[in-house]
């Protein structure tokens, strides 16, 4: 059971109804048989019937914004998550000024970090990552305030 959001000519964007992140999920009409509505109303979805054993739905050949449309929905069908890289930087950087003791450093950690989590947390869907975005974040305040304490005794 599923809350569709939008019908496209090529996917179905919806909502799984128990789940309680709503992300949300799209799936090619060509996967699609049959849509049956709250409202009681049925869609039979007509699928083409060819001989070739490539079935991805091909781009309309109207007009150009068409295509760049049709494009982008293909692109975003097959885009997975994968690792934020500000994350993986804030930790390195967090890890390199422990050892070079730079503020600069130190600061680009937290400030990336935090960059990383706002990402991952509004786009759970393309980005994750988030342990290495807290380290980073975690690793870059402590250190900081380690750095200043030593710069504060040493001056």
């Amino acid at each position: 059971i599923a809350h569709i959001v939008e019908e496209q000519p090529l996917v179905v964007k919806y909502y799984e109804c128990d789940d309680k992140n709503k992300k949300l999920l799209l799936l090619s009409k060509s996967k699609i048989k049959r849509l049956r509505y709250a409202n009681g109303k049925n869609i039979v979805i007509q699928q083409p019937t060819t001989n070739d054993t490539n079935t991805d739905p091909k781009p309309p050949q109207t007009r150009d914004n068409d295509y760049v449309e049709w494009n982008k929905r293909r692109r975003w069908e097959k885009m997975s998550t994968r690792v934020d890289p500000l994350g993986v930087i804030s930790l390195l950087a967090a890890v390199a000024g422990f050892f070079i003791v730079g503020i600069f450093l130190e600061t680009a950690a937290i400030v990336m970090g935090i960059t990383a989590l706002i990402r991952i947390t509004r786009y759970p869907d393309r980005w994750k990552g988030i342990g290495f975005a807290i380290a980073g974040l975690i690793l870059g305040i402590v250190l900081l305030a380690l750095t200043i304490l030593l710069l504060s005794i040493i001056l």
